[in-house]
């Protein structure tokens, strides 16, 4: 066989190198996190190029719906063309999208809109804003999370690069864990630039929507996803866009690890890291790091404004930095501690200033009003490692603060039972129950031979049967529904 000839035994699944792609994700105007993923082109091409392409924006502008095929959120500004825009700095200035519409000039807002105001000053008059890419429009939790709408934003558009519409490729690769990458459809043969990210087995899937990629890193941002909260259609309150994307040349570091560019070397989430040591004293050290980072943050911290929003303010404060603490970020990294600990918290070796992660996390959800953010911790470690006492505790608290007291008991309950001699398990549920016989009276429980508790408030089966009606009304949010348009799931 001559140098550089496949050789005949490799399969051409094995000679390709599938792509990896990238999708920084922003929450409620907040940039949450990298998700990177890769792209089965030795399974489906076709698919993978669609996505890998829509990730790069290299196409330019769909003709079908007259957007640019790119998931990148981006703002541009409309203005009516005129004479006295041909002899203006703007035209070269800003990135103009092609139009059929001799009438109309699209510019793309990057730093120069200072450039904009001033000659919007000159002519007196006003840009419209227009916003294209991808946001997630449909979020189903337990399920699936669904974005690409390149046009309409809402399930009812989008357009692929080989035009409105393309043809299923092929059902080989299934929807077997979570984590999959799958192209939303309308039907047979109806694929465009929609897709949706799985977040739990979904075989029901297979044969009717293709396959494409997986999930590598990234997972636990896609949870922070799964779990903003939605109205109507399954449709998120707030925005959850796509920031940045595109592909990750061969080899290239993804850029998760120190993805804020603050120096924090470590991923958010200990599911990314590339090797995960054994050694307990590892471990710690980031806790320790990470809890450093948010202590940092939240005393003092130095920033600089600037973007589209505070345009103006960016204006005198382009080059000074004004102090603020910023309990967002603060908060980002005592959450991230918590995962770290919560994977070695047993261990002997942690040290009881470890201990005080927990309420400094409190204190700073309070400073920022966050209760609801608290359980959403507790819900992604008992998702994690369902036998977690620490995790139910700290779910106990949160619903206590919120003053959902039976859902607090039953938290409680759980922690006692794989920690029976804890004694702040059993002095929280103590005061859940009291809290609770002042909203309400019910049977008493009978008494709890592993914990020993001898009489409880609120019993396992009132509980069981309050979380069955809820279950039921859940159920129906998946029953087809003769309004549905679009692309579905």
């Amino acid at each position: 066989m001559e140098q550089g000839e496949v050789n005949s035994r490799t399969t051409v699944a094995e000679a390709i190198s599938n792509p990896r792609c990238y999708l920084d994700i922003s929450i409620g105007g907040e940039v949450e996190g990298r998700i990177v993923v890769e792209l089965f082109a030795d399974v489906v091409p076709r698919t993978a190029n669609n996505f890998r392409a829509l990730c790069t924006g290299e196409k330019g502008v769909g003709p079908a719906a007259d957007v640019p095929l790119h998931f990148k959120w981006s703002l541009w500004g409309v203005l009516e063309y005129s004479d006295a825009m041909k002899s203006s700095s703007f035209i070269a200035v800003f990135s103009l999208k092609e139009t059929t519409d001799a009438e109309i000039v699209y510019f793309k807002l990057e730093y120069e809109a200072l450039v904009l105001l001033k000659f919007c000053n000159s002519t007196h008059r006003a840009p419209r804003l227009d916003t294209f890419g991808s946001c997630f429009h449909r979020v189903i939790k337990g399920f699936m999370i669904q974005g690409g709408d390149i046009s309409a934003g809402d399930g009812t558009g989008g357009e692929s690069i080989y035009g409105l519409k393309f043809e299923d490729e092929n059902f080989v690769m299934k929807h077997e864990r979570k984590g999959m990458l799958s192209m939303a459809n309308s039907g047979p043969n109806t694929n465009g630039s929609q897709f949706f990210i799985t977040t739990t087995r979904t075989t029901h899937l297979d044969g009717k929507h293709v396959v494409f990629g997986k999930v590598l890193k990234g997972m636990g941002v896609v949870r922070s996803i799964e779990h903003t909260p939605v109205g109507e259609a399954d449709r998120p309150t707030i925005d959850v866009v796509i920031a940045d994307c595109g592909e990750l040349p061969e080899g290239a570091d993804d850029c998760v690890s120190n993805f804020f560019k603050d120096g924090d070397l470590y991923p958010d989430w200990p599911n990314d890291l590339d090797e995960k040591p054994n050694e307990v004293s590892w471990w710690m050290n980031v806790v320790e790091s990470a809890k450093t980072f948010g202590n940092d943050n939240f005393k003092v911290k130095f920033v600089s404004y600037s973007g589209h929003a505070l345009l103006l303010l960016s204006l005198f404060m382009k080059l000074y930095s004004m102090q603020k603490k910023d309990y967002k970020m603060a908060l980002r990294k005592y959450r991230k501690s918590l995962r770290y600990l919560d994977v070695c918290w047993e261990k002997e070796e942690i040290d009881e200033g470890t201990q005080l992660l927990p309420g400094v996390l409190f204190a700073c959800k309070l400073k920022l009003r966050d209760l609801e953010g608290a359980l959403l911790d507790a819900d992604f470690a008992i998702r994690e490692k369902e036998a977690n006492a620490k995790a139910y505790f700290r779910q106990g608290q949160a619903h206590s603060a919120l003053n959902d007291v039976d859902a607090a008991v039953e938290s409680f309950l759980r922690a006692l039972e794989l920690e029976p001699n804890d004694g702040a398990i059993k002095k929280e549920l103590a005061a859940a129950k009291k809290k609770a016989s002042k909203c309400q009276s019910v049977e008493p429980f009978l008494p709890n031979s592993t914990t020993g508790s001898s009489s409880l408030t609120l019993s396992y089966i009132q509980i069981a049967d309050r979380r069955d009606k809820e279950r039921r009304a859940y159920s129906r949010m998946f029953q087809p529904s003769a309004k549905s348009n679009g692309n579905d799931d």
